[in-house]
């Protein structure tokens, strides 16, 4: 039997630290995409236009309408994907949609991880604010807040929190940087 390809489903809040784990992945030997990546692939084959930001939302919705369809599409597309480029593991990103993921734990051809970076608000906001400052000496940690706390509520109408719930690890961001990164790579050489 074939070895089981490793999906790494990163998710969690704004500013959480996906996208520092997705760099360790890729540091790692990982292959890291984003996940409308996916999406965008399956809506050209299916001829539906996506060439700016609200095609793709109605292309989004309307693809998943039928989600069970959808989710096979996904999965069916990550496994050609890595056939085609001999990867054996991959890191998606930014994970909002619970019921893509739990089909990944139902398919065969998948080992899945689905990890949910937990990380406070002022946590999170303090370090863009530090990545923000360094180019815009006017912005104010408030600033910042307001705006993670925008995103969030994106990013929890979209159905983050449900992953939290379904998440086969869950990794505190609180600490330092040194901790997360330790907390994750034990999961990436699982």
């Amino acid at each position: 039997m074939e070895k089981k390809k490793k999906v790494f489903f990163l998710s969690g809040l704004s500013e959480c630290g996906k996208s520092q784990a997705g760099e360790w992945a890729t540091k790692n030997g990982i292959f890291r995409l984003k996940i409308i990546y996916f999406e965008k692939m399956i809506a050209q084959i299916e001829g539906i236009p996506v060439s700016n930001k609200d095609e793709m939302s109605n292309a989004i919705k309307s693809m998943y309408s039928n989600e069970v369809e959808m989710c096979s599409k996904f999965r069916d597309q990550v496994f050609e994907f890595m056939l085609i480029n001999k990867c054996e593991a991959i890191s998606l990103e930014s994970l909002y949609r619970a019921n893509l993921a739990k089909s990944f734990l139902n398919d065969f051809r998948f080992d899945t991880e689905i990890i949910y970076i937990d990380a406070e608000i002022e946590k999170r906001a303090q370090r863009e604010f530090e990545k923000i400052y360094q180019t815009n000496p006017s912005i104010t940690l408030e600033k910042v807040i307001e705006q993670t706390k925008n995103k969030d509520i994106f990013k929890i109408s979209k159905g983050v929190l449900e992953v939290e719930a379904i998440a086969t690890k869950i990794v505190n961001n609180n600490r330092s940087l040194d901790d997360f990164q330790k907390a994750i790579l034990k999961i990436f050489n699982s």
